[in-house]
């Protein structure tokens, strides 16, 4: 059975061929669901998704999307045609972003 997570809490695996996405956007796409699609190293293609939330950092508040186990690869992430943002992943490493 799949849940929703809890008021933006992430577990990220990271190592080996894989690595994570944090996309930044405004407060505008608060509850907005982002794509990731592209293909990893090999060649096989990957699609998912995730949503855009509030992330609570100290005493700041960001909207960020995190994609938590994305194979090393190229990828663009969208939410609508012509806003996306391309981005390459390595493996045991955090990618950011900024979808504007």
């Amino acid at each position: 059975m799949t849940t929703r997570s809890d008021g933006g809490s992430v577990v990220l695996e990271l190592g080996g061929d894989v690595g994570a996405v944090v996309v930044r956007t405004d407060d505008a796409l608060a509850g907005a669901e982002l794509q990731i699609e592209g293909a990893d190293r090999s060649g096989t293609r990957y699609r998912t998704h995730a949503i855009a939330r509030p992330r609570h950092m100290g005493g700041s508040t960001v909207f960020a999307a995190v994609f938590p186990s994305v194979p090393t690869g190229s990828y663009a992430v969208w939410h609508v045609p012509g806003r996306r943002v391309d981005v390459v992943v390595a493996g045991g490493a955090v990618t950011e972003a900024l979808l504007a």
